[in-house]
């Protein structure tokens, strides 16, 4: 796609802020490519899907609810900074007052000039309160909302709309970058709509400091094209039915006259103008009396639903026609170059064609300004294509995946180990015992070897106490520290999902234990009472009577064979004993962390419940001959297919 002068698009109100979003999203996906990277290191340092500054956005709105829908400013993260040079807002265009009345009465005493001639008389007003929810479809209230704000200072409204036009100012290099020439002129879009009170009440307004904007800064050639969307594209209980006619009734009229005056304006009788302007005019507050340059406005592209049309599809219309009018090649080179308009914007050559605008109606009443639009855009399906061939993608590599799972012979007790460290309790997982006291020196005889074995078991005693004192703190911490949905997500990331689910749920028929319960089997290992080795007690073993070698001869030594059996039996105890108390200690604390395990666990069983309805609705699928299937449940996938009617025409080709 190629873009032949610089575009601004001002967005008013809620139904101008959408179809600028639907603008930017095409103009995206044209420009940028499907991963948005196809502008990315062209000269100019931008990041995905960032816009060329030729192309600028600017949305207007009392409702700072509707603003904030706009992708720009929903945007979080490295996303925003693809909006931050191409997309801006008019903010805080509702004036602080409490309702209507108040502030027409502040109209009319400190701005009675600017209004008299439009601002209704006080008996039988329009009343909105209170004001801070809009204009309530009421156009007039919308204006003198936008004069109230004006008389604060104009760079509230001029603000936005000056930062674009200064950034499009700039954009020759983005211009050429994307086909076109030097900048000769700008296509300035202002969407609206003329069935509520936010669009009805200050297009006009909006028209006519759009044409200041562009001559405060000495930018000749602005083009003014406003896409109008009339009363038809809502029903009744959108914001349709009489009262948007009777808004649209007025709106269109006094936009007729400005589209009339601007085609047929009569020249000046005053020999040395230079500029040739409007007729009409407008004061505004704290500014001198803003008038167009002549043949800025030549048209307004009126857009109406037709049977069967939803919203989307009049926004849709609505874009196409935009990204028509931008970026339609007009033209090849002839024997001098390039053809003299191939430069020229679509949207300029088709205004400047039309000279019967300034001819008179048929009707009689006013000239032929307007043009009724439609548009279609045939395009190829690249996101439906694409989420097509995706959908196979991920069907086949979920069946390989699956497969592999189901036949195992991978380490998943490593993988169970990895869980509980990167869930934060590794330390439940290694219940680490308290050091046991090692004799100073080595003791010798049958007296000091039996004491010293009688004082190792009361040091045994005496740390597993001092453990379990302890561990009533540390199990609290721990269980707090307890974050498996971390410790899934560290593992995801090199590991498919259908393997970590028999990582966390079990392995069945695994011949290690530890794999073949799984990371929540462990989890309960860990909260109940440890199975004793055989030969252990519940409490510490007595010490053994310890006898001289070689018929009493030799006296007893640390080393002898009995002196181990002890030792080693007091070892298996303590170590049998201190596992009691971690699990003691962590099944107290179950009511913290049974909840954030099972939740975690039902996360991934839907991960992995969603990859296999994929895979399942896709066989389906090839089963009924329906290929092309997008479903995202077996469910939806079968409904589709039984409503999917198969080709069965013979086509002849010659």
């Amino acid at each position: 796609m190629k873009i032949y002068q610089p575009m601004l698009f001002v967005g008013l109100g809620g139904t101008g802020a959408r179809i600028g979003a639907e603008l930017e999203r095409n103009l995206r996906r044209e420009l940028c490519g499907p991963d948005g990277t196809d502008l990315v290191g062209r000269g100019k340092q931008r990041v995905p899907f960032q816009l060329p500054d030729c192309l600028q956005f600017v949305y207007a709105d009392f409702s700072e609810a509707e603003l904030d829908r706009l992708p720009h400013l929903s945007a979080r993260g490295p996303e925003s900074a693809a909006f931050a040079r191409t997309s801006r807002a008019v903010h805080n265009l509702l004036p602080t007052y409490d309702n209507s009345p108040e502030m027409t009465r502040m109209l009319r005493i400190a701005q009675h000039e600017e209004t008299v001639g439009w601002l209704p008389p006080r008996v039988d007003e329009p009343r909105v309160s209170p004001l801070h929810t809009g204009a309530g479809q009421l156009p007039t209230v919308g204006r003198a909302a936008l004069f109230a704000t004006l008389r604060n200072g104009p760079d509230q409204v001029l603000g936005p709309l000056r930062a674009a036009i200064d950034a499009l100012s700039k954009s020759a290099g983005d211009l050429q970058e994307l086909g076109g020439g030097q900048i000769r002129g700008y296509d300035v879009f202002v969407a609206f709509s003329v069935a509520g009170g936010t669009g009805a009440g200050i297009f006009y307004d909006f028209l006519h400091l759009l044409g200041h904007a562009f001559h405060s800064v000495n930018l000749p050639g602005a083009k003014i094209y406003p896409l109008v969307v009339m009363p038809s594209a809502f029903p009744p209980e959108a914001g349709g039915g009489r009262e948007a006619e009777l808004n649209a009734a007025r709106a269109l009229v006094d936009l007729s006259h400005l589209v009339d005056d601007q085609n047929a304006a009569d020249a000046t009788a005053d020999l040395g103008d230079v500029e040739q302007r409007g007729s009409l005019s407008v004061k505004y507050p704290d500014m001198v009396p803003v008038s167009l340059r002549t043949s800025t406005v030549q048209t307004a592209f009126l857009f109406s639903r037709t049977a069967g049309m939803r919203s989307d599809d009049l926004r849709r219309s609505i874009t196409a026609m935009v990204t028509s009018l931008i970026g339609t090649d007009l033209g090849e080179e002839n024997g001098r170059g390039r053809a003299d308009d191939a430069y020229q914007s679509f949207a300029a050559s088709f205004v400047n064609r039309g000279a019967s605008r300034s001819a008179a109606a048929a009707t009689g009443i006013g000239l032929q300004g307007m043009s009724t639009s439609l548009a279609a855009s045939m395009t190829v399906p690249v996101d439906e294509l694409a989420e097509i061939v995706a959908a196979r993608m991920l069907a086949c590599a979920v069946r390989g995946l699956l497969e592999r799972a189901r036949q195992g012979g991978e380490d998943h007790r490593a993988l169970v180990v990895e869980a509980f460290k990167e869930s934060g309790i590794e330390d439940v997982w290694i219940r680490e015992p308290r050091p046991v006291r090692a004799p100073e020196q080595v003791p010798k005889g049958v007296r000091a070897i039996s004491q010293e074995l009688n004082d190792r078991r009361a040091n045994m005693e005496h740390q597993l106490r001092a453990l379990d004192k302890d561990l009533a703190r540390r199990t609290v911490e721990s269980a707090e520290r307890f974050n498996p949905h971390r410790g899934l997500l560290h593992l995801l990331k090199e590991h498919d999902p259908f393997r970590l689910e028999r990582v966390f749920t079990g392995n069945p028929g695994d011949r290690d234990r530890v794999a073949r319960e799984g990371f929540s089997g462990m989890l309960d290992n860990r909260r109940n009472r440890p199975e004793r080795p055989e030969g252990v007690g519940t409490d510490a073993p007595q010490v053994p009577r310890i006898g001289r070698r070689m018929g009493g001869v030799v006296p007893a030594r640390w080393g002898d064979p009995e002196v181990e059996n002890a030792i080693q039996e007091q070892d298996a105890w303590y170590r049998w004993a201190t596992n009691r108390t971690w699990h003691e200690r962590w099944k107290a604390q179950e009511s913290r962390w049974r909840p954030i395990a099972d939740r975690t666990m039902k996360e991934l069983a839907a991960l992995v419940r969603a990859f296999r309805d994929h895979e399942e609705g896709r066989t389906a699928c090839s089963a009924s001959g329906a290929g092309s299937c997008t479903a995202r449940t077996v469910r939806a996938c079968r409904t589709s297919c039984r409503r999917r009617t198969p080709l069965t025409r013979s086509t002849t080709t010659s």
